[in-house]
């Protein structure tokens, strides 16, 4: 400052365009009358000012904002490629679990194989798959392990292929996840029913219909927006730089790790809580069960015995008279020594 300068610089003794009638505590030198700036600012609205100097905008609609589920569990990139890009290896377990069409329409367009629709640990068998062609269709006696194989885990899974919709709405409330389905406008009467009336009408909106909190919801059950509107991957989705697959997920981006399908979940030990529950109901429900049986059989056969020493008891006072009666009449017959003696 010694040298001089805050009393001949231009740009100290001109008003910055977005600093117009604004307040300044610190008022800039006056430069001299036969001062003449050699730059003139350009002239820029107060209510429009310079983007070069103005903190960013929100995303415009040219922008994808991209939003994350909640518990961090992260996309299984393996299910979004193309089929021609996997391995034959990886196809052949595919197939075993119903990805068998000729054009790949299974595999390549979301929630068209009937085994989305339902949750992981009902994959163990083939029993809850719906439609004798399915059943077919799906090789594999158990589903889950062949899924197992090919890299799926319950909770990724259960979040990023079935959103949760293989559920009981008791399980949804059990696990949190009801209040994502009721920010959709889900409810218990509306989940069990089968009339498409009662759904609610985020389920016919495209994605971009939704609104902010909808959208929250819907990526809280691992929805996103080429997910949510069932695009095939032919339409080329895949290869788009600005979609989720191309970001890195914020809980690997910052090492905060996210969910460990490796490791034990909150989830997985209210499982096995629960099936042990039911596991301890189940067998105090057969203990007691063959208690009781018991319980009746030798009640029963108590009863049983009752009876039939009752039945004994009464045939034996019907021959009494009879046997008395045979007595007398060989005492009458008798001669009267022989009846002295019979009597003694």
């Amino acid at each position: 400052f010694s040298t001089g300068w805050l009393t001949t610089s231009e740009y100290l003794a001109n008003e910055e365009p977005f600093e117009e009638d604004v307040y300044s505590p610190i008022s800039a030198p006056s430069l001299g009358s036969d001062a003449t700036p050699n730059v003139t600012a350009p002239s820029v609205p107060t209510t429009n000012p310079s983007p070069s100097v103005v903190a960013p905008s929100p995303a415009s609609g040219d922008e994808t904002v991209l939003l994350y589920n909640s518990d961090g569990i992260s996309i299984p990139r393996f299910r979004f490629e193309r089929w021609s890009n996997l391995t034959s290896d990886f196809q052949d377990l595919a197939r075993q679990v119903g990805y068998v069409d000729p054009n790949a329409t299974y595999w390549e367009t979301p929630s068209t194989n009937v085994i989305e629709k339902l949750s992981f640990g009902d994959l163990v068998t083939k029993q809850y798959i719906r439609g004798k062609k399915w059943k077919e269709r799906v090789t594999a006696e158990n589903p889950k392990s062949v899924l197992t194989e090919m890299g799926f885990t319950e909770p990724v899974w259960d979040c990023w292929i079935n959103h949760y919709g293989g559920y009981e709405w008791s399980g949804l409330v059990r696990y949190e996840i009801a209040p994502s389905y009721e920010a959709l406008g889900w409810d218990e009467e509306a989940w069990n029913s089968y009339d498409e009336s009662d759904y609610p009408e985020s389920d016919s909106k495209s994605w971009n219909q939704l609104t902010p909190d909808e959208h929250q919801a819907v990526t809280n059950l691992c929805y996103i927006e080429q997910i949510w509107n069932r695009e095939a991957f032919s339409s080329g989705w895949l290869e788009d730089p600005s979609n989720y697959l191309a970001a890195t997920e914020p809980w690997l981006l910052n090492g905060t790790g996210g969910f460990d399908a490796s490791t034990s979940t909150s989830r997985s030990k209210k499982d096995t809580k629960l099936m042990n529950t039911i596991i301890y109901s189940a067998v105090g429900t057969i203990v007691g069960f063959i208690v009781v049986i018991v319980t009746v059989v030798v009640l029963c056969r108590q009863s049983r015995l009752r009876k039939r020493d009752q039945q004994r008891q009464e045939r034996r006072q019907d021959t009494l008279p009879i046997k008395d009666l045979e007595v007398e009449i060989s005492d009458s017959t008798l001669p009267d020594n022989d009846k002295k003696d019979h009597s003694s």
